[in-house]
């Protein structure tokens, strides 16, 4: 069977077909969440002119932020070697715009100043086995209590050493990654016992805005854990925070690569479905506590669920996924769900603009308001991207991306329509239907919705046919016949999937 996606999202600047995800600014919380965003911030919107179209879109990739970016479905040219069509690698998921969270993490100043330095924890974050780390002596480490300040760079980022200690007790392996919220360090616990308990240290930068909603999210997590104690939600653990010469400091456990890395690792073939019938249930899981608890996670996607494990299958196992094209599983199907900056209490305001474009529920983009099926909509969307590879929607503008979810799903109820608002009913017409094509800015956006498969055609493998039943319900249009996440896990897909069972 082959499982195939549809678009290309190309920047201009930048015209390698394997450019790494995480090459810029952003990206270094891929494991442990994106930066810390204040709530009054999340607004934010930057908008740039895009070629002789003149158009204007909204772009929150904290990766690419400088960048002038050019949708390929949305061109006045009449030629261009980044179209769509006709490229064997035009439907990669790396090349696509919007990809982050829809919350601003950075103002376009300090966004200018930080430029695309620094790597990625998402690409370059392993395991204490395979680090380069050797060792330290005991009696070269440096504590860093008195002279941390002369460790900061010109925007207030930690710079940490190789052998330097942080608060008398985190000696520091390795630099695992820079982002806009700060930066990410592989550490080794000196008052553990265990002699190889490594943690990761999310630093965030000394700017007071990023300072106090890293404290927001610091409580978000305490909260998790301690309804938690047994670590059952499979959520991320924090360890502690604490301050430290300015700087707020999350101490966390250590995880493998996310579910895109190792996606993206294995250039992007689909998971075998036992693989994602694993990954399915432990999401739903994770949000069925979450949503006990009142919390949404508002920015779930394959970038926040990460492998505990991420080494790969050998033997029969490795050879039945070869043998029909799928990707070769983790030896471990376990996950953890990280990146709780932005979760929301269901007694807040829930009417701003939540999620990464691609995974973004339909209610989010009307304004009729969102609650804890948003979350169901998004998780609905990881799991058919594990199954083809690829995003299910692919696009970056509202219109388009409405009319891609009418043409996989089906209409929108009248009702939904009815209760949109002012801003969202411009993409209806009188008689409250969707306004397309007649609304499509191009020919090309036109094509790419027209090629957009069915959800019947997309999961249609003999062995999916449970899953295609679950993903529907997940993704019904209307938030109020959404299946709940703990209906969810008594679907038939999940017969026999146990804790107990995944462990084997």
């Amino acid at each position: 069977m082959h499982r195939t996606n549809r678009g290309d999202y190309r920047s201009k600047r930048s015209r390698s077909r394997s450019r790494p995800r995480g090459s810029g600014d952003g990206g270094a919380m891929a494991r442990y969440g994106p930066a810390p965003s204040s709530r009054d911030d999340r607004r934010f919107r930057y908008d740039r002119d895009l070629g002789r179209t003149n158009s204007r879109y909204e772009d929150r990739s904290r990766e690419r932020r400088n960048q002038n970016y050019s949708y390929s479905g949305n061109r006045s040219y009449p030629y261009d070697r980044h179209r769509r069509v006709g490229r064997s690698r035009s439907n990669r998921r790396s090349h696509r715009r919007d990809r982050q969270r829809s919350i601003s993490r950075e103002t376009y100043r300090h966004s200018r100043r930080m430029g695309r330095g620094g790597r990625s924890a998402s690409t370059d974050y392993g395991s204490y086995e395979t680090s380069s780390y050797k060792g330290g002596n005991s009696d070269k480490m440096k504590d860093l209590s008195d002279d941390s300040a002369s460790h900061d760079d010109t925007i207030g980022s930690y710079e940490g050493v190789p052998g330097d200690v942080i608060d008398n007790r985190y000696e520091i392996l390795r630099d695992a990654g820079l982002g806009t919220f700060g930066r990410v360090l592989l550490c080794k616990d000196l008052q553990s016992d265990s002699k190889k308990d490594i943690v990761a240290l999310k630093v965030v930068r000394k700017v007071e805005k990023y300072s106090e909603s890293a404290k927001i999210e610091a409580n978000i997590l305490k909260h998790v854990n301690e309804k938690d104690e047994n670590g059952d939600s499979l959520c991320v653990r924090m360890h502690r925070w604490f301050e430290f010469h300015g700087h707020v400091i999350l101490v966390f456990e250590q995880l493998g690569c996310s579910l895109y890395d190792y996606l993206k690792k294995h250039n992007y073939k689909p998971f075998p479905v036992d693989s994602i019938r694993a990954y399915a249930w432990q999401l739903l899981r994770s949000l069925k506590f979450l949503h006990q608890i009142s919390l949404i996670h508002t920015d779930l996607k394959p970038e926040n669920i990460l492998l505990v494990r991420d080494t790969e299958s050998t033997g029969d196992r490795a050879k039945a996924c070869q043998r029909k094209g799928n990707l070769v599983p983790p030896a471990e199907d376990f996950v953890k769900l990280i990146d709780f900056g932005g979760a929301t209490y269901d007694d807040e305001s829930k009417s701003g603009i939540i999620n990464t474009r691609q995974y973004r529920s339909p209610e989010v983009m009307l304004g009729v308001g969102w609650s804890f099926p948003s979350d169901i909509w998004s998780a609905a969307c990881i799991i058919a991207e594990l199954y083809i590879g690829e995003l299910l929607f692919v696009t970056h503008e509202n219109l388009e991306h409405l009319a891609l979810i009418e043409k996989c799903i089906g209409s929108f109820p009248v009702e939904m329509v009815a209760n949109a608002d002012r801003q969202a009913q411009k993409y209806f017409t009188a008689d409250r239907s969707l306004c397309w094509p007649q609304g499509a800015s191009t020919r090309e956006s036109v094509d790419h919705v027209r090629k957009m498969k069915s959800l019947e055609e997309i999961i249609d493998g003999d062995d999916a046919q449970e899953l295609l039943d679950l993903l529907t319900r997940m993704l019904a249009m209307d938030p109020k016949d959404r299946i709940s996440a703990a209906d969810a896990l008594r679907h038939p897909f999940f017969k026999g999937v146990s804790i107990e069972a995944l462990h084997g």
